[in-house]
């Protein structure tokens, strides 16, 4: 998978091939995949979907609506965590 040298990757995939292999070369790597799987020794950066969820129901609360609903992705954890929040 990495046939040249690199000196960094920063993915938005789930790819465990590619961190392993980014650690085997000591190829300094990001993860920025919005998936909560952690892989030991890459750094991972997420959004606080949580909160993002709940600033989207403050929001509309503060707007002085009372009818309001989230909808989202039901496969996806990322949304789900929105939900939390939003609820």
């Amino acid at each position: 998978m990495l046939s040249r040298r690199w000196d960094g990757v920063i993915s938005k995939e789930v790819a465990p091939e590619l961190f392993q292999q980014c650690l085997d070369r000591k190829i300094p790597c990001i993860d920025l995949a919005d998936h909560p799987t952690v892989t030991a020794g890459i750094p991972k950066i997420r959004p606080d979907n949580s909160a993002i969820g709940q600033m989207a129901a403050e929001y509309f609360i503060e707007k002085g609506y009372r009818n309001f609903a989230f909808c989202g992705y039901s496969d996806q954890a990322w949304s789900d965590e929105r939900k939390k929040g939003f609820i």
